[in-house]
């Protein structure tokens, strides 16, 4: 586990890949598609839509803080709309794991 990485000389973290605020999503039609699979769904995001989005992703993001503390290491959020390179410098820096 975490701990025997730790013992081993290496520092692990938890990036959290993800929107900051998926309630940004414009309302009105939109279509989603599941970069895995290509499957698309195509639905109309009103307010209720919204505010079911960020419910999630607050309660996505509280589990995985949980899970890192619990394993004590860092937990950082990353917002994809960054550069990944310059994303991972600053995250890191700002965890103190690189200086």
């Amino acid at each position: 586990g975490f701990g025997a990485l730790a013992k081993h000389g290496h520092d692990p973290v938890c990036l959290h890949y993800g929107s900051a605020d998926p309630g940004d999503v414009p309302e009105g039609p939109v279509r989603c598609v599941d970069s895995e699979t290509g499957e698309t769904l195509e639905m109309v995001v009103d307010g209720r839509v919204r505010d079911s989005l960020r419910a999630e992703a607050s309660s996505r993001r509280a589990e995985w803080q949980t899970f890192a503390t619990a394993h004590a290491i860092p937990y950082v959020p990353v917002n994809p709309s960054q550069p990944l390179e310059a994303l991972v410098i600053e995250v890191l820096r700002k965890a103190r794991v690189v200086k």
